[in-house]
């Protein structure tokens, strides 16, 4: 039976049509389709819409995924960047949701160290022009720009207020008040100096940050974490990118400060006069533990 089916397929193949059949019915077919185009054309949009459906929809894709993207890179605008999700390497103080924003507080203690907000330029002229402030500064190279302000206050716990105003992004205003001595100098600029928003990246600086403390005219590095403070005497602090090489770099900044000369070399202290003996402090550095001395030859 297949043999039979495979010699009846052989013999219809070699049958061909002369050519006067080939053009009457190229002729027919030709007159069909002008007859009933509406025929062929309905099958062809039939074939057609699948792809210009599929066609649209990765179009569509397309276009929310280069959205999204540039939604994830762009900073943070006002009223999308939420100031109270941050992060800092200060340890044992933690905030609280208050009325204003928020409180900090350090670990253990009931009584409130600073504070948190988001305010307005309005508002920042307001604070700025209401206290009584000593210094004025804007702080260059930390994570976002900032200005600097001491306020004195002279109260029972604190001595002076330290105001920050951050701009992480352009139309956005994030106020920090930090007070001494409830927190350290140190303390204090460790926290400003590591903040990082959440969503706003930061800038990181590839060179060492350098501060003074309160009124001071001495600089410090910033990331110091206080292990011993005994006022106007001596101060011990972990410095964790301390190195020989780092601790080179800051005596030479120290040696370009005005009115500083690098007075001694003893027992692994550096001593720095200022004014002709009206300030003396000196600094050691042991593997990351470095100590400063401080002296007032002209008081005594």
């Amino acid at each position: 039976m297949n043999d039979f089916h495979d010699s009846q397929w052989k013999l219809l193949q070699q049958i061909k049509p002369p050519a006067e059949q080939k053009e009457i019915l190229r002729s027919r077919i030709w007159n069909t389709l002008q007859e009933h185009p509406e025929k062929f054309k309905a099958k062809r949009m039939m074939h057609v819409k699948p792809l210009l459906a599929a066609s649209l929809f990765i179009l569509l894709c397309g276009a929310f995924l280069i959205m999204f993207q540039q939604n994830s890179t762009q900073p943070f605008t006002q009223g999308q960047m939420d100031y109270t999700e941050f992060n800092w390497e200060l340890k044992e103080v933690y905030a609280e949701e208050s009325e204003n924003g928020l409180t900090l507080y350090r670990e253990g203690e009931p009584v409130p160290i600073g504070s948190v907000s988001e305010i307005n330029q309005e508002k920042m002229d307001e604070i700025v022009n209401s206290y009584v402030m000593f210094v004025e500064e804007k702080l260059e190279n930390f994570p976002y720009p900032t200005m600097m302000y001491i306020e004195h206050v002279k109260r029972v716990d604190v001595g002076v207020r330290y105001h920050f105003f951050l701009t992480p992004t352009e139309d956005t205003i994030i106020y920090f008040t930090f007070d001494y001595p409830k927190l350290e100098y140190a303390e204090i600029f460790q926290a400003v100096g590591t903040l990082q928003f959440n969503g706003v990246e930061p800038y990181l600086h590839n060179e060492p940050l350098y501060v003074t403390h309160g009124y001071g005219r001495m600089i410090y590095p910033v990331g110091l974490e206080p292990i011993s403070i005994r006022s106007n005497q001596t101060e011990i602090y972990y410095w964790e990118d301390a190195s020989p090489a780092a601790f080179k770099d800051y005596l030479d900044e120290i040696s370009t400060l005005p009115g500083w000369e690098k007075e001694s070399e003893e027992d692994d202290f550096i001593s720095f006069n200022y004014g002709n003996g009206h300030e003396i402090i000196s600094i050691q550095l042991n593997d990351k533990e470095i100590t400063y001395k401080y002296s007032y030859p002209n008081r005594e």
